[in-house]
């Protein structure tokens, strides 16, 4: 598992970047292969999925986890 910190001024330009590079991923893995996104709330996940949508058409084969699961699960592996 990689682990890949994306830090900007802008929410819909780091949303964007994020998606970019999760797209290149895909090409490279597979487009079954699952992305795990990290956010604060579920708003944000709200968001960071419409965003997805708006972008490629689809918002699939994504995992959220919220920032304490999402730190403590990284952390074990």
């Amino acid at each position: 598992m990689s682990f890949h910190i994306y830090l900007g001024a802008s929410l819909e330009e780091l949303a964007d970047g994020w998606i970019e590079a999760m797209e290149k991923g895909r090409r490279l893995r597979g487009p079954f292969a699952k992305a795990t996104v990290i956010v604060p709330n579920p708003g944000m996940r709200r968001w960071m999925q419409l965003r997805m949508a708006d972008r490629l058409g689809i918002a699939a084969q994504m995992d959220f986890d919220f920032l304490d699961r999402g730190l403590m699960h990284l952390s074990q592996s």
